[in-house]
């Protein structure tokens, strides 16, 4: 997992290689909901749930050195048992 890279609550799939193809990408499925499916959470969730999205923003753009190209809130879950964000 990148999380260790990237930031204190955000984890990337794990890529499973031996399904792997040069036009197929298959990873772990991971449990959570899309961030636009989180209004009804509490304030402080919230806020700690967006200064941990741009956290890693700015860790793709001056870090990393490329980013995510299509960030769509769907493309980010949420676990609310670990309160993790997982990239999809």
């Amino acid at each position: 997992r990148a999380s260790s890279r990237m930031t204190p609550l955000s984890t990337c799939r794990k890529f499973i290689s031996t399904f792997l193809t040069p036009t197929v990408l298959v990873s772990e499925y991971v449990i959570g909901r899309p961030l636009d499916k989180l209004e009804n959470l509490d304030q402080q969730t919230r806020n700690e749930i967006g200064t941990n999205l741009l956290r890693l923003t700015l860790k793709e753009l001056f870090e990393f050195r490329f980013m995510q190209s299509d960030p769509n809130w769907s493309n980010f879950l949420y676990n609310e048992e670990d309160k993790n964000d997982s990239l999809d």
